[in-house]
């Protein structure tokens, strides 16, 4: 089994929710990657998840969110 934790994806909802919210816009402009997520970032790791190629992965969760959470995670640190 293998979850996926995606961040900003461009979406109407995340775009009206960064657009009405100054802390989200700040969240994401601090995003690494510095730009939004696509649904074709999360179709591409799902295909790959799914793929023989990903035969050995079992157990994890995969954080699709532009290298946000690590930079998070290093702040509180």
């Amino acid at each position: 089994m293998v979850s996926l934790s995606p961040g900003f994806i461009r979406t109407g909802m995340t775009r009206k929710e960064v657009e009405e919210r100054p802390d989200m816009r700040a969240l994401l402009d601090s995003t690494p990657m510095a730009r939004w997520g696509t649904v074709s970032d999360i179709v591409n790791v799902v295909e790959f998840i799914l793929s023989d190629k990903a035969s050995f992965i079992t157990g994890t969760d995969i954080v699709i969110d532009g290298g946000l959470s690590a930079r998070l995670l290093a702040q509180q640190s």
